[in-house]
């Protein structure tokens, strides 16, 4: 994703949390309609008590808000005059590939679908089926708590066998040097 540059990118995409939605969450919703942004929202404020939600329409309004209100989690239409989903998962996924981010769309084919879960996409969710978007934010956190768990440990192993293998040289060497006298 050249020429996006740092300036569209959160610091950290997602603050540490135990993957639980019920501490509150900060939502981007990208959606030109204000009716659905409304019935996204009414979908998600029974299942998130501290709920912080921003809708945008545009590129410039997507961008700015990615950058200053640090989302936890991003929900976008797929068809959105001017700036569409495909476009904004571009650039999230240029910025932290995992940061969630769910299509929330009126109709998408199948084909489309698997289409854009291989671009990156956490999920999506057709807007006749709204009850199920808590289910699929709570999975899609608890799946990058898991990927930053496994990072952290992978880190951690990764340390253990360095830390071994300079042991192991630094008792070996003096016996090579031993040997080759």
């Amino acid at each position: 994703m050249e020429g996006l540059g740092k300036s569209i990118c959160m610091d950290e995409m997602i603050p540490e949390k135990n993957g639980l939605i019920d501490e509150g969450l900060r939502v981007l919703l990208l959606e030109d309609s204000e009716e659905d942004a409304e019935l996204i929202r009414y979908a998600l404020q029974a299942a998130i008590p501290r709920l912080e939600f921003k809708r945008v329409d545009s590129r410039d309004e997507f961008e700015r808000e990615l950058r200053d209100f640090s989302p936890d989690v991003i929900l976008a239409d797929y068809v959105v005059p001017g700036f569409g989903g495909r476009s904004a998962l571009e650039i999230v996924r240029g910025c932290d590939p995992n940061v969630p981010f769910i299509f929330v769309s009126g109709a998408l084919g199948e084909e489309l679908a698997v289409e854009l879960l291989r671009m990156g996409a956490t999920d999506y969710i057709l807007k006749d089926r709204m009850s199920r978007l808590p289910a699929a934010i709570s999975r899609s956190l608890e799946k990058v708590r898991e990927k930053r768990l496994l990072a952290v440990r992978t880190a951690e192993l990764e340390e253990r066998v360095r830390l071994a293998l300079w042991r192991m040289d630094s008792w070996l060497a003096p016996l090579i040097v031993e040997e080759s006298a």
